[in-house]
């Protein structure tokens, strides 16, 4: 019975990763959706992690997004240390030509930082040194709130206090925080 489930469940993942590239971006988020709840559930969606690092790499910024997302999601099955050997790549993408992918990437790395702690002070030194200023205006303030919320909560606050944070002042001063 256990293995007949390993198996259904082997067969779902395979089919939502191939849906992650789908043209429809309603069935890739679908797909997404289920490959996230089950990358917390079981280390079977990590054997689909060179597929995700393709994704971040795709000229897409809807699928880069989708394999950020999901790398972060399968970091706690790393122990293989794969992502370490890709997270200067990886951090490239908090300053994403899209600032929307570069949201999410900044938010994603809270995720990455927990399942690897070792990893924590490179992505605190890229986010203070993340250079916002080529979005527009409307979205400069919003990337840089969620570069602050991810420093503060690298520094063990959790996001609270944004403003005026004093040991987290990064180094870049276009990042008025």
């Amino acid at each position: 019975m256990i293995e007949a489930m390993s198996e259904e469940l082997n067969a779902n993942v395979r089919e939502w990763v191939s849906r992650l590239r789908s043209p429809d971006n309603k069935v890739a988020y679908c797909a997404l959706k289920e490959l996230v709840e089950a990358s917390g559930r079981s280390i079977v969606v990590y054997a689909h992690l060179d597929s995700f690092i393709n994704m971040m790499r795709d000229s897409n910024s809807y699928v880069r997004t989708r394999g950020l997302t999901l790398i972060a999601c399968n970091a706690r099955w790393d122990a293989a240390g794969r992502i370490d050997g890709i997270i200067d790549e990886y951090l490239q993408h908090a300053t994403d030509e899209k600032p929307i992918t570069a949201r999410q990437c900044v938010k994603s790395l809270r995720q990455l930082a927990e399942a690897k702690p070792a990893l924590a002070l490179c992505i605190a030194d890229a986010l203070r040194n993340a250079d916002v200023s080529k979005y527009p205006d409307s979205m400069r303030p919003l990337v840089q709130k969620d570069i602050c919320e991810t420093l503060l909560f690298l520094d063990g606050r959790g996001g609270e206090g944004c403003q005026g944070t004093a040991p987290l002042t990064p180094m870049d001063p276009s990042l008025d925080i």
